[in-house]
């Protein structure tokens, strides 16, 4: 339905566009205030090739104007009249200036019909008149100059302000984006220092509270009711610590692309107690480097004794 509102209004507006540069052809055939009274074949002429320049006049603006040019020329160089169809060759040249990117096209083109109107014009009027009309000459290269170039140099600078307009609006465009891209990055980097934070601090704090609590749970010189009060206070604890991990885990969902798939996937989680043989949880053993390097020191005293050693004897 839009296109078709378009159309329909790209057709009106070329309707009006040709009454209103048709009457003054119009004008020339009823009255003789414009020139001598035109005949009815060269009003019709007029008027088809108005209405055929007004068509081109958006697909292909430079045959637009150039359609216009020739039937200015034809009109001087038959009727000796300037003043019937400029009209219709300033308000082509204006939208042909409007319409077109590139000025080198259109300015060949005039150049071309200003020496081709040059040489015809003037012989034309020759061979109807039998001599030499000097004045249609200069009609033919001031004509094409004042109502072809004046009016497609205003066009032009119509369009490259549009142009500009244009740009600015899509640089104005641009930097919002870029802004907008910018705060969205600084609320990210501040969402991910809040879980950094909060996975360095409190979760360290209550690891090592489970720890503790999970120390006392397991004391032997403690009542059966402090174990059993220690044991829900671990769990309240390790129910904090899975909170705290959904917490960071919501503030890390929104790292950008920048952040690893082993940083999004960090979680809080409680350290865990073992079970020793009797079945009472022991908190885990430290792991770190020193640990293993003494126990690998230490792992040769560990093996047992030769055969000939103290084990052996009788």
């Amino acid at each position: 339905m839009g296109r078709k509102a378009a159309y329909l209004k790209d057709v009106l507006l070329c309707a009006v566009l040709w009454a209103v540069l048709g009457l003054p052809a119009l004008w020339a055939g009823l009255t003789t205030t414009l020139a001598d009274g035109y005949t009815s074949p060269e009003v019709i002429a007029g008027l088809v090739v108005t209405g055929v320049a007004v068509a081109l006049a958006r697909p292909r603006p430079l045959g637009a104007m150039l359609v216009t040019a020739a039937l200015w020329a034809g009109s001087v160089a038959v009727r000796g009249d300037p003043t019937v169809f400029f009209p219709a060759l300033a308000v082509m040249s204006y939208l042909a200036g409007v319409r077109m990117e590139r000025a080198r096209p259109a300015l060949l083109g005039l150049s071309a019909a200003a020496v081709v109107a040059a040489v015809v014009v003037p012989f034309v009027r020759w061979l109807l008149a039998a001599q030499w009309d000097l004045g249609a000459w200069f009609f033919a290269v001031t004509g094409i100059a004042l109502f072809g170039l004046v009016p497609w140099l205003a066009g032009h600078a119509r369009h490259q302000s549009l142009a500009l307009t244009r740009a600015g609006w899509e640089r104005a465009g641009h930097l919002e984006r870029e802004r907008r891209m910018l705060a969205e990055q600084a609320r990210l980097r501040e969402r991910a220092a809040i879980a950094r934070q909060m996975h360095d601090l409190l979760g360290h704090d209550l690891s090592l509270v489970a720890l503790r609590i999970g120390a006392l749970e397991v004391a032997a010189d403690l009542p059966e009711s402090r174990r059993r009060a220690a044991g829900e206070a671990r769990e309240a604890v390790t129910a904090a610590s899975e909170r705290l991990r959904d917490i960071v885990a919501v503030l890390r969902d929104g790292d950008g692309p920048g952040t690893s798939t082993r940083t999004r996937r960090t979680r809080i989680r409680p350290r865990r107690a073992w079970a020793n043989w009797s079945g009472a949880p022991r908190p885990r053993e430290c792991r770190s480097p020193c640990t293993a390097r003494r126990r690998r020191r230490a792992s040769p005293r560990r093996r047992s004794p030769p055969c000939g050693g103290p084990s052996g004897r009788g």
